[in-house]
C-alpha cells in the first residue's frame, strides 16, 4: 500500500483549504482519506463527514438571600466561560434577573438553552417572622383601662389588646412589611 494521509475541512469549505490539523472548533467538517499510488498499488481517496459538536455549560446555581434591607445582589460563580452581563439585584423580597452571557459561543452552548446568554432567577426571601406567644392572663373588670402584654417587635403592630368592658376580645398582630416579612 501507498502512504495514508488524512486531512480535514470545514464542510462548507473549499477542497483547496485541506489540512493536515485536527480541527478542534466546533461544527461539520469532511475528512479526506488518501492512500497514495505505487506501482503496485492504485490510489484511492474517500471522503466521510463529522461533527465536532460545541460543549455543553451547565448554568451555575443562584442561592437565595434573605431581604436586609440593602440592596443585594446574587453570587455568581466565576468562571472563563461565560460572563455576567446582568446581575442588578434589589432590595425588597422578589424575584431578580441575573443573565450570563458565554464569552465563547462559537464552541460552547448552555445546557438549557441554543442562545449565547442565559437568564437565571436570583431570589430575595422574606424575612420569616415568629408569631408572638399567647399568654395566659385573665383579667377582671376594674372600671379601668386593662393592657393584654405581647413580646413587642418593630416588624409588626398589636391593637386590641387595651380594652376597659368585661367580655372577649379580639388582639390582632399585623406585619408592619407584608412585601418583605411574613409569619413563619
Amino acid at each position: 500500500f501507498g502512504d495514508v494521509v488524512i486531512e480535514y475541512k470545514l464542510s462548507s469549505a473549499d477542497d483547496s483549504t485541506y489540512s493536515k490539523n485536527l480541527p478542534s472548533a466546533a461544527g461539520t467538517y469532511t475528512a479526506r482519506f488518501t492512500v497514495t499510488e505505487t506501482t503496485d498499488y492504485e490510489g484511492l481517496s474517500e471522503t466521510a463527514n463529522f461533527i465536532v459538536a460545541k460543549k455543553d455549560v451547565t448554568e451555575p446555581t443562584i442561592e437565595s438571600k434573605v431581604y436586609s434591607g440593602s440592596n443585594q445582589v446574587a453570587t455568581v460563580a466565576q468562571s472563563g466561560l461565560y460572563t455576567v452581563t446582568t446581575n442588578a439585584g434589589g432590595t425588597n423580597a422578589g424575584d431578580y434577573d441575573v443573565v450570563l452571557t458565554l464569552t465563547d459561543s462559537n464552541n460552547y452552548k448552555w445546557s438549557t438553552t441554543s442562545e449565547a446568554a442565559v437568564t437565571l432567577t436570583f431570589t430575595i426571601k422574606k424575612v420569616q417572622l415568629s408569631i408572638p406567644e399567647e399568654n395566659n392572663t385573665v383579667f377582671t373588670y376594674t372600671g379601668s383601662v386593662q393592657t393584654y402584654v405581647l413580646l413587642a417587635n418593630d416588624n409588626y403592630t398589636i391593637s386590641g389588646n387595651s380594652q376597659t368592658n368585661a367580655g372577649t376580645h379580639k388582639v390582632t398582630v399585623s406585619i408592619n412589611d407584608t412585601a418583605n416579612y411574613e409569619w413563619t
